[in-house]
């Protein structure tokens, strides 16, 4: 373990579109004492080769996974454990390709985290609609992560769940609710310290869309760690609600969510067992 460092875990499978703005949002981040650690879901896209133009840019661990069937797609949280056996860092946090992060986010997240075990950290997450996704390039973030802001009509609330078994979580998903909502729970740029990762022992393998979340909430819950969200840290939650080359958008659904829980609830593996790690 690297004191006053951190890992970043993110899993991804044919997201080339979106990760290559969340790299530059690494590239640009205040501090420069942390890892990323990729794993590619065996993807057919350019995701390859967006990577290798970062690798003499910032500190990244790059594993091509190909135990899964041609094709065929799993969410994160079923792969996402191997990832986190693989950092270094102090300080571990787990996201996604989509997902870009204020240029201050490690540092302050890293601050916030020091000396505090046996809690999860949380960033508040700004979602993209399709229609905003498409005006994101209209507005600098390059130079000023929160000119994000002014896309037009970014305080608009529209839904962005459209499967009707989901038009509830709509509410969570505005950008009032992510500036003052007392925490933020669901899964998008969060971690804890490589000492709690190892109580905690890693996420329930879940490969469909959306189990794992809801069984890391449950979880942190009953385990009597406290999710806590600071309010000077955000991220944006690119749209990928659209195909786009070799990408086609997940199936969402409740039912799929509460059938995969249902099945392996309260059957927890600790899947960081064998990790070595040294606190």
């Amino acid at each position: 373990m690297r004191k006053n460092y951190a890992s970043i875990v993110l899993c991804t499978y044919n997201r080339a579109h979106l990760l290559k703005r969340s790299l530059v949002c690494y590239e640009k981040q205040t501090v420069k004492n942390f890892e990323v650690i990729i794993l590619d879901d065996n993807s057919v896209d350019e995701t390859e080769d967006i990577v290798s133009k970062y690798m003499n840019k910032l500190d990244i661990k790059y594993l091509k996974l190909t135990d899964k069937n041609p094709g065929e797609w799993r969410d994160a949280g079923a792969i996402i454990n191997r990832g986190i056996k693989m950092t270094e860092g102090a300080y571990i946090y787990i996201t996604h390709p989509e997902v870009m992060i204020c240029f201050d986010c490690i540092e302050k997240m890293n601050n916030y985290l020091r000396g505090r075990h046996n809690i999860y950290l949380n960033s508040r997450t700004y979602y993209l609609t399709v229609k905003k996704q498409e005006k994101l390039d209209t507005v600098d973030w390059e130079s000023d992560f929160y000119n994000i802001r002014k896309i037009e009509d970014f305080y608009e609330e529209d839904p962005l769940y459209k499967e009707h078994d989901l038009t509830f979580l709509n509410k969570e998903c505005t950008t009032k609710f992510t500036e003052t909502a007392e925490v933020w729970l669901s899964w998008v740029f969060g971690g804890m310290t490589g000492k709690t990762w190892k109580e905690f022992g890693g996420l329930n393998e879940y490969k469909t869309w959306g189990a794992v979340d809801v069984d890391f909430m449950d979880r942190r819950l009953a385990l009597g760690i406290p999710t806590i969200s600071p309010f000077d840290v955000f991220v944006l939650h690119q749209n990928h609600d659209r195909p786009f080359g070799k990408f086609k958008p997940t199936r969402k659904s409740l039912k799929d969510i509460r059938d995969a829980v249902r099945e392996k609830y309260n059957k927890k593996i600790n899947f960081l067992k064998d990790w070595k790690y040294d606190d």
